[in-house]
C-alpha cells in the first residue's frame, strides 16, 4: 500500500477524531491529577490518597461489582480515558497516535472514535465476565481503568485493515506494520499478565477491533448509528440545519445534470460536424430538439 501522500492530522482541525481522543485522555488525566493534589493538600499524603480513591476514583472506573457499576453507567465510557500515572497516559497516547494516525489515513476520520469506543466497551464486558464467572478471579479487587482495551482495538483494527502497510519506507523498503503490532501486543499483554481480568479486557478490545474491520469489509458499518445519533441530536438543537443541507444537495445534483447534458450535446454536435445530421440516431435527434429546454 502507498505510504506517502498522507494527510497529517493537524491540531485544531474540527473533524480530527484522533486529536479529540488524545485531548480527551489528556484532559481527564489533568483533572484527576489536580483533584488528587487537592486531596493531598487537604489531608496528609496517605489519608488524601485513601479519600481520593474512595470518593473520586470510584466514579471513574469499572469495578468488579456489576451492581455498583449500574449505579454509575457513565463509568463504561469514562474509564477508557482515565489514567492515574504519568507513564500510563504517555504510553496510551503514543500508541494511540502511532496506530490511530494510520487508521485515520486509511479508513477515514469517522472510524477512529467508534473503534476506540467499541474496543473499550468490549474490554469492560470481558473484564466483568471474567471477574464474575471465573472462580479464581472472583475475588479480584483491581479496578478497570485506562485506554488499554480501546487502544488495543485501534491497533488490531489498523493491522487487520492493512496488514501489508509499511512504516519508514526509506529504511530498506519499510517495516511491516505487523511487526509494530507484535511489539505492542507483547508489551501490553505482558504488562497485564499479572492480572488475568485485565489481560482478558485487552484481548476483548483487540477482538472487537478485528470484528469491526471484518464487518466493515463485508459492507456492515457498525459506526453508522453513532453518527446518525449525533446528527439527530444536532438537528434537535439546530432545526434549520436540514433545509440548507437538502437545498445544497439539489443544487449539486442540478449542476451535475447540467454538466452531463452539456457534454452529451457537445458530442452530438461534433458528430454532426463530422458525419452530418443524418448520422444521428432518433434518440439523439430527440435530445437535440429538446436541448434548448435542458
Amino acid at each position: 500500500m502507498q505510504t506517502n501522500n498522507r494527510k497529517v492530522p493537524l491540531l485544531g482541525q474540527d473533524t480530527n477524531a484522533l486529536i479529540f481522543l488524545i485531548g480527551a485522555n489528556a484532559l481527564v488525566f489533568l483533572i484527576m491529577m489536580f483533584t488528587h493534589l487537592t486531596y493531598t493538600l487537604a489531608y496528609d499524603a496517605q489519608g488524601g490518597d485513601v479519600f481520593f480513591q474512595k470518593q473520586i476514583v470510584h466514579w471513574f472506573v469499572v469495578s468488579p461489582d456489576f451492581k455498583s457499576d449500574l449505579v454509575k453507567p457513565w463509568s463504561f465510557l469514562i474509564y477508557m480515558f482515565t489514567h492515574l500515572s504519568v507513564m500510563g497516559i504517555i504510553g496510551s497516547i503514543l500508541w494511540l497516535w502511532a496506530f490511530g494516525y494510520i487508521l485515520q489515513d486509511l479508513a477515514g476520520n469517522k472510524k477512529v472514535i467508534p473503534i476506540y469506543l467499541y474496543g473499550g466497551w468490549a474490554g469492560a464486558l470481558f473484564y466483568l465476565l471474567a471477574v464474575n464467572f471465573i472462580p479464581s478471579l472472583s475475588h479480584g479487587t483491581i479496578l478497570l481503568m485506562g485506554a488499554s482495551p480501546a487502544v488495543m482495538a485501534i491497533v488490531i483494527a489498523t493491522t487487520a485493515l492493512a496488514p501489508s502497510y509499511r512504516i519508514y519506507p526509506l529504511m530498506g523498503g519499510g517495516i511491516p506494520l505487523w511487526v509494530l503490532t507484535a511489539v505492542y501486543v507483547a508489551f501490553s499483554l505482558g504488562a497485564a499478565s499479572s492480572n488475568s481480568a485485565i489481560l482478558l479486557a485487552d484481548i476483548g478490545g483487540g477482538l472487537m477491533g478485528y470484528l469491526f474491520i471484518y464487518q466493515l469489509q463485508k459492507g456492515n458499518d457498525w459506526s453508522s448509528w453513532m453518527y446518525k445519533f449525533i446528527e439527530m441530536i444536532e438537528n434537535i438543537f439546530n432545526p434549520d440545519k436540514k433545509a440548507p443541507s437538502r437545498k445544497y444537495m439539489k443544487v449539486v445534483k442540478s449542476a451535475d445534470e447540467a454538466f452531463i447534458n452539456q457534454k452529451r450535446l457537445d458530442t452530438i454536435l461534433d458528430k454532426i460536424n463530422e458525419h452530418g445530421i443524418d448520422s444521428l440516431t432518433p434518440e439523439e435527434k430527440s435530445f437535440l430538439d429538446n436541448a434548448p429546454n435542458i
